[in-house]
């Protein structure tokens, strides 16, 4: 059976980084995203119950930069988050 790569995606909620979380592509890293912040409070939570309430049109999913999404200056080497 062929497995599926996932990749790392920064989240994001009217620009504002909120996680990353990993997925087939930027739907999907949304939607595990959501998912997992929901069941930290409810545990039995299912996704199509979480769209209802929340618009995925407010979230964006970046690829994440060197899979840990950060970003290298090129000046002095700094790192900046």
């Amino acid at each position: 059976m062929k497995q599926n790569h996932k990749t790392l995606f920064a989240i994001y909620k009217n620009d504002i980084h909120l996680g990353n979380s990993y997925g087939l592509n930027q739907v999907d890293a949304i939607e595990h995203y959501l998912l997992a912040s929901y069941q930290i409070q409810f545990k039995d939570i299912q996704l199509d119950e979480i769209l209802k309430f929340q618009k995925l049109n407010q979230y964006k999913a970046i690829q994440a930069i060197a899979s840990i999404h950060y970003i290298e200056s090129k000046h002095h080497g700094e790192t900046t988050l």
